[in-house]
Order: structure tokens, then sequence, then C-alpha cells
């Protein structure tokens, strides 16, 4: 996130440093440091989560496991996702508007990848099949016993479900969401 996303900012905090500034808000934005040329914060060790997860003042951890360059669609370098062990909900998320565009760094975070991934070719566009064999490969790396959710993002009218809801037999996770975070809309696929 950037600094406009949050009205706290944590870096390297302990967890009484979380705990004092959770009593005060209802959430606080933790990083290892501010990356300033990017405006965005370098993320903290998968081990601090696990123990930020045990206090009764956290309810919830989110973490932001790899980064996409502010691009709608993205493969994961071989370093990532960083998922801490103590995961319960792995949400792999993409957004709609990267469908119909073609594979090229302009509008994918790692065209190469994708393509190696999807077996497809640089400059082909980015179809369902393309995202769900990128998202399958995200879901092998899942912890063992957690939910794995696929959460299509930028579906912000209901006459594009039947457009993606194709995405549910194809991607292999617990559940499937379409939907909007910006409008606040969404819709689980059966």
């Amino acid at each position: 996130p950037t600094r406009d996303h949050s009205k706290k900012i944590l870096i390297n905090p302990s967890l009484n440093d979380i705990e004092r500034e959770i009593s005060k808000r209802f959430h606080v934005t933790c990083g290892s440091k501010i990356l300033p040329d990017e405006d965005k914060l370098d993320g903290v060790k998968p081990e601090a989560v696990s123990s930020w997860i045990l206090s009764p003042e956290v309810n919830c951890v989110i973490v932001e496991a790899d980064g996409s360059k502010r691009k709608p669609f993205k493969a994961p370098a071989k370093y990532e996702p960083v998922i801490p062990p103590s995961t319960t909900k792995y949400i792999c998320i993409f957004g709609a508007d990267a469908i119909g565009k073609k594979l090229t760094s302009n509008n994918v975070h790692r065209p190469k990848i994708v393509a190696k991934l999807a077996n497809v070719r640089l400059g082909d566009y980015v179809t369902l099949d393309v995202m769900a064999k990128v998202a399958n490969h995200y879901f092998k790396m899942k912890p063992a016993g957690c939910e794995s959710i696929f959460f299509l993002n930028k579906v912000d009218d209901v006459r594009l479900l039947p457009t993606f809801a194709p995405l549910r037999k194809v991607v292999k996770a617990d559940r499937v969401i379409l939907g909007s975070i910006l409008n606040r809309i969404f819709w689980v696929i059966k």
C-alpha cells in the first residue's frame, strides 16, 4: 500500500506497538521500511506476522505477499509469494480489466512468466484460461490446511457474472468470488 492507504504506518513494530495502536484505531499498516522511490512499504518477516496473530488485540492480519506494480495481473517471481506459515485464508486477487489486453509489460507484471505458466506467447491476449492457469500456479504454493480463495476484482456489474462465472470450473480454489473492492459488491460463484 501507499502512505495514503493507511492513517497509521508502523515500521518494524513490536507486538506492544501494534497492540497500542490497534486499540486506538480500526487498523494499522506495518512494514520493515518505506521505499521512498516507489512510495511503498517493504514487507515484514513471516515469523513476525505469526506472532502478531496470537495477540488477543489483533483480530486479523492481512499480508500482501507479492505486489503487482499496480497492474491488474501478474505472475510470481521465484521468491514469491512470501506466505506466513500461520496463514488461514490464501487469496489470489486479479483484476478483470486485464482480460482482453495483450500480454505485455504495459498490461501485466512479469508477462514472460505468465506466458510460460499459461503456455502462451508474449503479445497474446489475456483470457480467462490464462488467468486460471496462473491462479492455479499460485494455489500450489498455499500452506497446507488453509482455505484458498480466488477473487476477480473490478467486476462491478451483475450483467458481467455470466462472462466470468466459468472461472469456477477451472480455478482450483475453495471459493471463487467476483466483485469490486472499490464499490463493495461481491458475488460468490457456486
